[in-house]
Order: structure tokens, then sequence, then C-alpha cells
């Protein structure tokens, strides 16, 4: 797909194939949501609702690796955390709102200036493996033990340290308290 030129406005074509693939007609209306510069999602307006939050959500959130007790049938938006900077979190602010306000999200903004936000389900995961823990640990090797990918270590690691349950002995160096 590309942009063109139409009046005062650009506009897009929609490939044919997608266009009857999706029973797409003339006039049917649609809405365009920016989740990031340059990442668009483009949605009926009937599909509108919380079923495009939740994709959304997915979306937004990077996903966690895979755990292997992990359902096949889980949604991914469960196990799913974000590591966002100011200007990000005020463009989705409502949305993050709401998942904290609901106990769906967990937030924090540590002192690197970063936002470390996690769903519910994915900082339950991630505590009850970061907890076998016995001693200080590095972050990118108890990422490695734990089958958790970094940044969704870190992102839980932070929730953590702002509850005063970890410390941060050095940069990436961890440990428990007891």
């Amino acid at each position: 797909m590309r942009f063109f030129k139409h009046g005062d406005v650009l506009a897009i074509v929609l490939p044919e194939d997608l266009r009857k693939a999706n029973n797409i007609s003339e006039n049917d209306e649609y809405e365009f949501f920016e989740l990031s510069k340059g990442f668009f999602i483009l949605a009926s307006k009937k599909e509108v609702g919380e079923n495009i939050k939740k994709e959304a959500l997915a979306k937004i959130m990077k996903i966690a690796k895979p755990a292997e007790n992990q359902s096949e049938n889980q949604p991914e938006a469960d196990f799913s955390f974000a590591i966002l900077s100011d200007e990000e979190v005020n463009q989705r602010k409502q949305f993050f709102e709401e998942g904290i306000k609901k106990g769906d999200l967990i937030g924090v903004k540590s002192f690197d200036g970063k936002n470390y936000i996690a769903s519910k389900k994915f900082f339950d995961f991630a505590c009850k493996k970061i907890f076998k823990l016995t001693s200080s640990f590095n972050l990118e090797n108890a990422a490695k033990e734990l089958n958790i990918s970094i940044d969704g270590l870190k992102t839980a690691l932070m929730i953590l340290k702002d509850r005063g349950e970890i410390v941060e002995k050095k940069k990436n160096l961890f440990s428990l308290v007891k």
C-alpha cells in the first residue's frame, strides 16, 4: 500500500484481495488508531470497543518469552510487559490508567526515567520464579536461568524494587530482601 494525494488529504488504496476477504464495501466506516509513530491499526467502527482494547494491549506491550508452564490457549496479553518512555505512556495514558485501576496492569516509573508496566498475570508469573532465587543474582544470568526475557525480568524487578522486595546492589545486580 502507498499514500497518494486526494484533494487536500492523503489516501490509501486497499488492495482488492484484502477488500474482498474482509467484505469491505464503499462507505463502510473505519478508524485509524496510532499505537506509536509509524504504527497504526485500521479498524471497522462497528468492531471498535473492548475487543480492540484487548488486542491493542498485545500490540502495545512486548510479549514475554513463553515459559514451560504457559498454556497454549492463554492469551498473549496475560504474559505481557512494556518498558516505555514518558511520551509513550502519555500517548496511551487513558488505556494504562484504566488497566491499573482495574488491577490488570502494574506499573512504576524508575530512577532511570523509564516506565515499567506489566500485566498482573505476567508479574505474578515472574515473581514465582524470582522468589526461588536464593542469593544475589545478575540480570542476564537470572533471565537465562528463569527462562524469562531480560526486559520482562527487568520489568518485574523494577516493580519489586519499588515495593521494597528487591535491592539493586549495583547496575543489574539484584538481591532479595529477606
